[in-house]
C-alpha cells in the first residue's frame, strides 16, 4: 500500500488511516511495511511530551500546534491514552481534546492506547511516527499518557523532549529528583497565570544551573507558558527548533546520535520480549544504531535483525 503524499490531503489522509489500521491489526506485516517506505524528504523531529496528569498537555498540545501550522509546518500527533485494565479499551480522548484541529489537512491525528506500558509510551507510537515521517510530516507530536515519575518511555521514541509541569503539580523538586531533569530537553511551567507558577519556574532554573552540560554540548531552556491562551507558544516552538538544528548539527559519530538511536532500539525490542532477556543484546544494539546512523542500514532493517537474533536465542535455549 503506497504511503499518502500530501495530494487530494482528505482523500490521503483516510488511506494514511487505513494503512496505519492495517500494520495495528496485522503486526507481522510491520518489518515488511516499514522498510518499504521511502525515506522523508525533509527534515523531520519527533517531540514528546512529558509531565504528571492535570498539567496540561493536551491544551499546551493545541497551542504548539497552531504554532507550528503557522509556520507552514506538516504536523503529525501521536496521542496516547491510557487503556483500561479492565475491558482493555482506551478513551481516545485526545482525538476530542483536539477537535478544532481535526479538519486542518495539514494535521494528523492518531489516538492509541498504552496498552499496559507503565512507561506512558507503546512502540506502537514508533511504528506511526515512521510511517507519518514517510508521509511528509516534518514534526511529530508524540503525548504520553499522564503517570506522573514514571512517563519516561518517550525518551526512547523522541529526538525532543519537553517536560511540562505546573504549579498543581506538588514539589517540583521531586519531580525533578525522579530523574526527569536528565531526560528533559526543554523545560515548561504551564498554568504560569497562577500562584506559585514564578517560584516552580526558579526552582527548575536553578536546578539546571547546578547541572550544567559540558562544553558544546545543549544549554536545557526553562520556560513560562499559559497554554489556554496560547501565551508562550513560540518561544516554545522557538526552542524546540533550536534544539532541532542543535542535533542536525552534530557529527554522525557524536554520543548523543548514539544514544538517541540505541534508546529507539532498544526500546521496541524490550518491549516484545521477556524481561529475562534484558540486557543481552547490549553490543548489538551499540553496532546497529551506528549503522542506522551511518545510512548502512535502515531503522526497521537494524529492529528486524535484532528481533530475528532474539528468536534464534530463544530457539537455542
Amino acid at each position: 500500500m503506497p504511503v499518502p503524499t500530501g495530494a487530494e490531503p482528505l482523500a490521503e489522509q483516510r488511506r494514511l488511516a487505513r494503512l496505519l489500521s492495517r500494520l495495528e491489526r496485522n503486526p507481522a506485516e510491520v518489518p515488511d511495511i516499514l522498510v518499504s517506505l521511502p525515506a522523508p524528504q525533509l527534515a523531520v523531529q519527533r517531540i514528546g511530551f512529558t509531565g504528571s496528569p492535570g498539567v496540561g498537555k493536551s491544551t499546551l498540545l493545541h497551542s504548539v500546534i497552531r504554532e507550528l501550522r503557522a509556520r507552514d509546518e506538516r504536523v503529525g500527533v501521536i496521542a496516547v491514552d491510557p487503556t483500561s485494565p479492565f475491558s482493555g479499551g482506551a478513551l481516545l480522548g485526545d482525538r476530542l481534546r483536539l477537535a478544532p484541529q481535526q479538519d486542518d489537512d495539514g494535521v494528523f491525528i492518531r489516538s492509541i492506547g498504552s496498552r499496559g506500558s507503565l512507561g506512558g509510551i507503546t512502540p506502537q507510537a514508533s511504528v506511526i511516527a515512521s510511517v507519518l515521517e514517510s508521509a511528509g510530516y516534518t514534526r511529530i507530536l508524540i503525548e504520553t499518557v499522564g503517570v506522573g515519575q514514571t512517563g519516561y518511555d518517550v525518551v526512547s521514541l523522541a529526538d525532543t523532549v519537553v517536560a511540562l509541569f505546573s504549579p498543581e503539580g506538588g514539589d517540583g523538586i521531586q519531580l525533578i529528583k525522579a530523574g526527569i531533569l536528565e531526560l528533559g530537553d526543554i523545560f515548561v511551567v504551564n498554568k504560569a497565570d497562577r500562584p506559585g507558577a514564578d517560584t516552580l519556574l526558579k526552582e527548575i532554573e536553578y536546578s539546571l544551573a547546578m547541572d550544567m552540560p559540558a562544553a558544546g554540548n545543549w544549554q536545557r531552556p526553562a520556560l513560562s507558558m499559559v497554554a489556554s491562551s496560547g501565551q508562550g507558544a513560540d518561544a516554545l516552538v522557538d526552542a524546540m527548533e533550536a534544539h532541532r538544528s542543535w542535533l542536525a548539527a552534530l557529527p554522525q559519530d557524536h554520543a548523543a546520535r548514539q544514544r538517541r538511536m540505541q534508546r529507539e532500539l532498544e526500546f521496541t525490542v524490550r518491549s516484545s520480549v521477556s524481561a529475562l532477556l534484558d540486557g543481552e543484546l547490549k553490543e548489538k544494539l551499540g553496532s546497529l544504531a551506528a549503522q542506522v546512523i551511518s545510512g548502512e542500514t535502515g531503522r526497521w532493517q537494524a529492529i528486524a535483525q535484532l528481533q530475528a537474533e532474539l528468536a534464534d536465542r530463544l530457539g537455542r535455549d
